[in-house]
């Protein structure tokens, strides 16, 4: 099992609003490489609650002989991830592994009441990447990010002193090619708030 964390992990805001953030080389090498040489096509799978229709496959990664290490270097990640942002996380609550099938897509949307998400991308072309935007309008563009593997975003969609939640709007607008695939990892976050 891994047992330090990355410290050349790279997490940096993409505006001065400070809910968006660039992260590259979260995991080490070693777990990076086993990852990517998983027989992803091969795995069982399931539907994505809420997703039912879409290509997408929700990979069960249990079996796997690099499942613990991923889990446990991401209860250590959370921590490392709470100390660079400065603010407290909830505790590490586990990852969805997508896989998006060939014709996937996925059109501009919020998250809703979802507080935060880390998604990681593993495999697929460099512009699958999640684009982010200003308003419900793709000629808003924010913030494209390119897909390399172990690196993503990490959302914050803050509540305000009013109790307002900022809704960040996003979108994969690409199409994923045929006979190829894209795959990354989902985790919720959380912040910890006082009470």
């Amino acid at each position: 099992m891994p047992s330090f964390i990355n410290t050349a992990m790279n997490l940096r805001s993409i505006d001065a609003t400070n809910d968006l953030f660039r992260v590259s080389d979260l995991y080490p090498i070693d777990l990076v490489k086993s990852i990517m040489t998983t027989p992803w096509l091969d795995m069982p799978y399931s539907k994505e609650e809420k997703q039912e229709t879409w290509l997408r496959r929700k990979i069960d990664v249990s079996q796997t002989h690099w499942y613990n290490d991923f889990e446990n270097y991401s209860e250590k990640l959370w921590i490392e991830l709470s100390k660079k942002l400065e603010i407290p996380l909830h505790k590490y609550q586990g990852t969805a592994w997508w896989l998006d099938e060939p014709g996937f897509t996925c059109g501009i949307h919020t998250d809703g009441e979802l507080p935060g998400a880390l998604q990681t991308y593993w495999i697929g072309d460099r512009d699958l990447g999640t684009s982010f935007y200003y308003y419900r309008d793709l000629s808003t563009l924010r913030y494209k990010f390119p897909f390399e593997p172990n690196t993503g975003y990490l959302m914050l969609n803050n509540i305000d002193d009013n109790g307002y939640r900022h809704l960040q709007w996003h979108a994969m607008p690409e199409y994923v090619s045929n006979h190829f695939f894209r795959l990354t990892s989902y985790s919720l976050v959380k912040i910890h708030k006082s009470s």
